[in-house]
């Protein structure tokens, strides 16, 4: 059995540090909440639930050829969302407003990467995102908190950079470990 791996974007530090603000008062206001550690925010580019050690390098060899074909863009986190819905939530999360479309791009990229790699993606039809919260085994209402990330101000940053992060969960709280990191260095 291989490990759980991912492509992602991380925010830079400083708007992990913004949104850290944002959230840290709204932590434990809701006992049917886990907020995300803010060590772990990024956006999903392809989930990998099972890659085996041979696949591991080629996956981060094809990454770095697949960024130097991709010119850094501008994204922003803007508006909140739930995952299956805001009646029935499961997971809170803070949309991609403006570079959605590049997300989308990219996403559809390091998917055919991994597939080439000879290991299996995810399924779900990937929605370009944040992770903020989770609920536990009991679905939601979100209505009020999806109000309370609209009002966020929507945080901008310049993707430079994907990489590749191996997911270790097990005993005590999930871990990420970014097994490479790939600078955009294509043409616009």
């Amino acid at each position: 059995m291989g490990q759980r791996m991912f492509t992602a974007i991380h925010p830079p530090s400083e708007i992990v540090q913004t949104l850290g603000e944002l959230v840290e008062p709204r932590r434990g206001i809701d006992e049917n909440l886990r907020f995300t550690a803010e060590r772990l925010w990024h956006v999903t580019l392809a989930f990998m639930p099972d890659v085996t050690t041979d696949c591991e390098d080629r996956i981060d060899e094809m990454l770095a050829e697949t960024a130097q074909t991709i010119a850094p863009f501008d994204i922003e986190l803007a508006g909140g969302g739930a995952f299956p819905n805001a009646a029935e939530a499961k997971v809170l999360y803070l949309g991609i407003g403006a570079g959605r479309d590049e997300v989308i791009r990219l996403q559809q990229r390091a998917r055919n990467v991994a597939n080439n790699a000879g290991t299996r993606v995810d399924s779900t039809d990937p929605v370009p995102h944040l992770t903020i919260a989770r609920t536990g085994r009991r679905a939601i209402n979100a209505t009020k908190w999806l109000q309370v990330l609209d009002a966020f101000p929507a945080l901008r940053w310049r993707v430079e950079a994907i990489s590749l992060v191996a997911s270790h969960r097990g005993h005590g709280p999930t871990r990420h470990e970014v097994l490479g990191t790939h600078r955009l260095t294509g043409r616009g």
